[in-house]
């Protein structure tokens, strides 16, 4: 019986031997088919979902639930995808991101645990094969169901958002085929059939997927379009007389088209051709001549049953005063005929021409209430052109009344008998300055021209008398500069132009004071200005003003240096290089500080 017993365990153990070797073996095995004992894999076989028929190019997108990692897989031609090197013990997610070819998508998301007894997951997952259907639109007429070519629509896939346009031919029908199965569309009408009403209802259908309704059949109706008119009868507010030359903006408050109208002799405006089912807004855009624009906005609402709306507006009697132009010779005060002027209301933008007869007057009548601006556009013959524009308020207190101007030119000088004067302006390097106003005064001292130079440094005066020398004095100086006052004599010659430059400079003021006592200026200094880089050409001497200060003129902008050449008496110099810089203003101040003579 021992022995019997002995034989049995030995038995057992081999058994048990042989069992974790294939243990060993299965471990082995599942370790190199996921390429690691700690990690897993996903495979994904994909299928026809009637025909059970394997399918390539399905893509999936594998999602670690805990980590976030993702993985990409797509099936081959054997219909499978496998996502290998997962980490175990962790759950997954996978979701179809691409059909293959010619199915729909599967949106359902399936979950995979991977772990060390479940290192590999197979998921079988199926595709339907992608259908498609069509929706099939009649249009009608509402009233007599005929069928209405013309009309378009718009057919939009509610989920993606793509839209499909359709028209309806000669027999009424518009199809819109290939719509994938499985979504909702909205059918909504573009633009109607002519002589139609837009029906502006949406309409929504749905195609479900399977063996659903592939082919959807819509009928649509619509109006025929009527038509109404709008009657505008325009009268005096005071008489109740019709009045003609009123002018109308008719506008569809829906659609935004716009109808003009204008009253006729009998007062009468008629706008035809209106769609009804609108309301139209309606606005006096131009008055009568001699009234006050009526700027109140009305309503008119068309329908079936109120295809004519007809309205009376009102417009009160625009009040008007006059201006009354005098034109008269500027040194005789004789009255001129000929000078023509347009006058402009600032607001209103209307213009009047208006001519002096030969008792030199021209008259206008203007509504009171704004402001007007008179120009002469055409001197009186033999005169020179005054263009200078002159505003006048005509304010409702000048009702009926007269408001008078008088308005002067000057006799046409002989040309024979005059020249000209141009003035440069310019700097100690010849660069032209803008801004230098001059006055140009006559031999007997009297200012005719004061003139100001451009950006060319230019400035003229015309139509001087020739054989007189006329003085050109400078009253304000270019930015920056020192002013030129010394006046300068300009000789004219008939027929020619006298050419006059004026230079300006920059100005060094210089103030020399004892080094101990700051308040006691220095007289009997002298100094000499150089330009840094250029020590062999001195550029300027300074002139002593008195009171210790000191001037040197006609220097540009830039480096310079100065040397003191003479010091005060009793007092000594180093003949040091002092650095002074020359910038943007006219004068450039500096106080140079000297140390007494211990000899003194």
């Amino acid at each position: 019986m021992s022995q019997f017993m002995k034989r049995k365990g030995i038995i057992l153990l081999l058994a048990f031997a042989l069992m974790i070797t294939v243990f060993s073996s299965f471990e082995s095995l599942t370790a190199e088919a996921c390429g690691s004992s700690s990690l897993g894999c996903i495979k994904i076989t994909k299928k026809d979902k009637s025909t059970c028929k394997v399918l390539a190019g399905a893509k999936f997108e594998i999602k670690n639930k805990t980590t976030g990692a993702t993985y990409t897989a797509v099936t081959g031609s054997n219909g499978i995808a496998t996502a290998e090197g997962l980490p175990l013990g962790y759950t997954y997610t996978v979701t179809e991101t691409k059909a293959p070819d010619g199915y729909t998508l599967d949106t359902t998301v399936q979950t995979a645990s991977l772990s060390s007894y479940s290192k590999t997951v197979c998921l079988t997952k199926y595709n339907q094969k992608e259908e498609f259907g069509c929706i099939k639109i009649t249009k009608k007429d509402k009233s007599t169901c005929k069928v209405l070519a013309g009309a378009e629509f718009q057919i939009k896939n509610k989920t993606t958002g793509e839209t499909y346009n359709v028209v309806t031919g000669s027999n009424g029908i518009a199809t819109a085929e290939g719509l994938p199965l499985g979504y909702t569309y909205t059918v909504t009408e573009t633009k109607a059939p002519e002589g139609y009403i837009l029906d502006t209802t949406s309409q929504s259908v749905t195609f479900s997927n399977g063996c659903g309704t592939k082919t959807i059949c819509l009928t649509k109706y619509n109006q025929k379009e009527e038509f109404g008119c709008i009657k505008i009868t325009k009268k005096d507010k005071s008489t109740c007389k019709v009045l003609a030359g009123a002018e109308f903006e008719i506008k569809n408050k829906t659609t935004g088209v716009t109808y003009t109208a204008v009253t006729g002799s009998n007062g009468v405006a008629i706008v035809e051709g209106l769609p009804l089912g609108y309301t139209y807004t309606v606005t006096e855009t131009k008055a009568p001549d001699g009234y006050v624009l009526d700027t109140t906005v009305q309503t008119a609402s068309l329908s079936s049953c109120s295809k004519t709306v007809c309205l009376t507006k009102y417009n009160k009697k625009q009040e008007c005063g006059t201006i009354q132009i005098c034109k008269k010779d500027k040194d005789t005060g004789k009255v001129l005929g000929g000078a023509e002027f347009t006058i402009v209301n600032n607001t209103t933008g209307q213009s009047y021409t208006v001519t002096t007869g030969s008792n030199g007057i021209a008259t206008v009548s203007v509504p009171v209430g704004y402001t007007y601006t008179i120009t002469e556009t055409k001197a009186p013959e033999g005169y020179v052109l005054d263009p200078a524009p002159q505003t006048v308020t005509v304010s409702s207190s000048y009702a009926n009344k007269t408001i008078c101007l008088t308005k002067w030119n000057e006799k046409e000088k002989e040309a024979e008998k005059y020249g000209d004067l141009e003035i440069t302006k310019v700097n100690t390097a010849g660069d032209a300055l803008a801004g230098a106003v001059f006055e140009v005064r006559d031999p007997d001292g009297a200012v005719v021209y004061t003139v100001t130079t451009d950006t060319n440094g230019k400035a003229t005066a015309s139509g001087l008398d020739a054989g007189h020398v006329y003085t050109v004095v400078e009253i304000t100086a270019p930015d920056g500069y020192v002013l030129d006052s010394t006046p300068k004599d300009a000789p004219i010659t008939a027929n020619e132009t006298c050419q006059l430059t004026v230079i300006n400079s920059k100005n060094l003021v210089i103030y020399k004071v004892d080094e101990e006592d700051e308040g006691a200026f220095l007289e009997g200094a002298k100094f000499v200005i150089y330009r840094e880089g250029d020590p062999g050409n001195p550029v300027g001497e300074s002139v002593e003003l008195g009171n210790g200060q000191y001037q040197v003129s006609g220097l540009e902008e830039g480096e310079f240096y100065i040397i003191e050449v003479t010091p005060p008496d009793g007092y000594v110099t180093d003949g040091s290089e002092i650095s002074v810089t020359i910038g943007s203003d006219a004068e450039t101040v500096i106080t140079i500080k000297n140390q007494r003579d211990i000899a003194y």
